[in-house]
C-alpha cells in the first residue's frame, strides 16, 4: 500500500498495489507448496471416513483452506 501522511498527523490510503498469494510466498520460501493441495483432500475425506468430520464440515475446511492459500499472504481489503 502507498500511504500518505498528512502534516497534521494524519494519513490516508492513496494506492493498494496488488501483492503474492499466501502460497507464492510459501513457494518463495522454498516450502513444497503441492503438498497442501495433495494431502489436504486425502486427509478430510479419512476424517469424514472415521466420522471425526461431517462432509459439510469438510467442503467448508476445503473452501477455507483453499481460499487462505489464493489469498494475499498480508493485507487484504474488508469483503464488506
Amino acid at each position: 500500500m502507498h500511504i500518505r501522511l498528512l502534516e497534521d498527523g494524519g494519513w490516508w490510503i492513496e494506492e493498494t498495489v496488488k501483492g503474492d498469494t499466501a502460497l507464492q510466498v510459501l513457494g518463495y520460501m522454498e516450502y513444497d507448496t503441492a503438498s497442501f493441495t495433495r494431502g489436504s483432500p486425502a486427509t478430510a475425506r479419512r476424517a469424514v471416513r472415521e466420522n471425526r468430520l461431517s462432509v459439510p464440515e469438510s467442503q467448508r475446511l476445503k473452501r477455507f483452506y483453499e481460499a487462505e492459500l489464493h489469498g494475499y499472504a498480508y493485507l487484504e481489503p474488508d469483503a464488506n
